[in-house]
């Protein structure tokens, strides 16, 4: 997951019809599910943080 925080502001606003600056805690994970990405407003500014696991243990279901 290469998504910076521009990437993932993108995403918020225009494919989940969101604001992000709403407060909600938005996660993201890339296709393997060994990386999780975590994007919070919290009233000053965006904190950006990110988890890397060593194997995927979340399955992903099929559309």
């Amino acid at each position: 997951m290469y998504t910076g925080l521009d990437g993932l502001l993108g995403i918020i606003r225009y494919q989940l019809n969101h604001s992000p600056y709403d407060g909600n805690l938005y996660v993201f994970r890339d296709l393997s599910g060994t990386m999780i990405k975590y994007l919070e407003w919290d009233g000053a500014g965006f904190c950006l943080s990110k988890r890397r696991g060593r194997k995927s243990s979340a399955r992903r279901t099929k559309k």
